[in-house]
């Protein structure tokens, strides 16, 4: 694809962007906090090895789905643990309660236990869902070294079954100092072995309240966890992407212009985590109770998370940053300790960066139809709104109109518009095609 050199993006601020969402963009819902793996990284600081133990009722989670759908109002929601599979009851009567609203949902699972019978019980209550899958080593060894147990052959045998019922299956791979010289070779597997369209790659964070040894990564040994990510999307054409903020300042030029590795803190900004019992926490590896869902208005836990949105926990050390508007300080909970404050900076930052380096915008072809991706959109207030498609855009009443005239129109090109109006399309078409809204 052609890059125009006009149409380069430029930013004159650095300062990080004031997200003022009436609503998070997705949130997490977990039924267990047992699990039937043992996985060291694991940032459940408070979890048991045993999964009977802190498990959803049946009764919870339907009352907890309905404010969700109600008040919350999410695009997206993630069924977690936990392994949710050891609480199939809960699990099932969200699916059940999602499908009901013809609302689809993501289940975050290691698979072991997705047999034929589990896959029958969820396609029953709800065929749009999407897997979510961590596979810590594709070799046998190293994976029971990792999980502590031998249930790779089960993984591989419902991988299989996932994909034969045409599920839609995405793999993650948590990296660590065990694991790290392997993600080239483990996308490979799957790819040549299962067909996989699309792989993950996920540097560990060290979690909070708890020591957790010398298995993460160190700062010089991220940036080639990415490099050999972006190696299998240009050699095998998959999508990719890391789930977790990786500061930019670890990156080279090339890795930051990267689009699907460049993310922003999410705690409180854009998502939120639900404990099985409704505790509300900012996101997954947050220690911190912000309230309960089934005994506090979300509007009132919304609110108190608003210091997260005004960027209030920026740490001083980030607010010069060239990339300080969109990486918004790293994470503010790797490694946390009993009495840090939330503005202490991320231990994997390395500096300050002075020159941001812009993104290159896609020149479109004026001659192809391009379609819209549209999953949903949000009235934000104010002549705001948000489109959504896995990626969210802020967009003002007047573009919020353009979108939904292509969306209208089943396709569009350029040439089709008439001369005077072509230039604002292009503009809009090209920020579209950016944020993965056009294909």
């Amino acid at each position: 694809m052609k890059i125009s050199s006009q149409s380069q993006q430029k930013i004159e601020e650095t300062t990080p962007r004031v997200l003022d969402l009436k609503y998070p963009l997705n949130v997490q819902i977990e039924t267990t906090e047992g699990c039937n793996h043992s996985c060291f990284y694991c940032y459940n600081y408070w979890r048991t090895d045993s999964p009977l133990k802190n498990k959803m009722t049946e009764d919870n989670a339907s009352r907890l789905i309905d404010i969700i759908l109600e008040d919350v109002k999410p695009f997206d929601l993630t069924i977690t643990g936990g392994e949710p599979l050891t609480n199939t009851k809960a699990t099932l009567k969200i699916a059940e309660k999602m499908g009901n609203k013809n609302r689809g949902y993501t289940l975050n699972t290691n698979l072991t236990l997705l047999d034929e019978e589990n896959i029958d019980n969820l396609l029953l209550r709800n065929k749009d869902f999407t897997i979510l899958t961590s596979l810590p080593h594709y070799r046998e060894e190293e994976f029971k070294k990792i999980t502590g147990r031998d249930t790779l052959s089960l993984f591989y045998k419902n991988l299989e079954k996932s994909m034969k019922s045409n599920l839609r299956v995405v793999v993650n791979m948590v990296v660590h100092k065990l694991n790290k010289d392997s993600v080239y070779e483990e996308g490979k597997y799957l790819i040549e072995n299962f067909g996989l369209k699309k792989f993950c790659a996920t540097p560990a964070l060290k979690p909070s309240f708890r020591e957790s040894g010398d298995y993460f990564l160190d700062n010089n040994e991220i940036a080639p966890v990415l490099e050999n990510l972006v190696r299998l999307k240009e050699d095998y054409g998959i999508e990719i992407e890391t789930l977790e903020l990786v500061p930019y300042c670890l990156m080279s030029n090339k890795l930051k212009k990267e689009i699907s590795l460049r993310r922003s803190c999410s705690a409180g900004r854009t998502t939120m985590q639900i404990n099985y019992n409704g505790d509300v926490r900012s996101c997954s590896h947050s220690p911190f109770i912000e309230g309960n869902l089934l005994t506090k208005n979300f509007r009132e836990i919304w609110d108190s998370l608003k210091p997260y949105r005004e960027n209030e926990y920026v740490p001083e050390e980030c607010k010069e940053c060239a990339e300080v508007k969109y990486c918004v300080g790293g994470c503010r909970f790797v490694g946390f300790r009993e009495g840090d404050s939330l503005e202490r900076k991320d231990s994997r930052m390395v500096g300050k960066i002075d020159k941001f380096e812009p993104i290159a915008i896609p020149e479109l072809d004026p001659n192809k139809t391009y379609s819209l991706r549209l999953k949903a959109y949000r009235d934000e207030g104010d002549d705001m709104f948000t489109i959504y498609n896995g990626r969210a855009l802020r967009v003002n009443k007047n573009l919020l109109n353009f979108v939904l005239l292509l969306k209208e129109n089943e396709g569009f090109r350029l040439n089709s518009f008439s001369e005077k109006f072509r230039d604002k399309a292009e503009r809009i078409s090209q920020k579209l095609l950016l944020g993965g809204f056009l294909y």
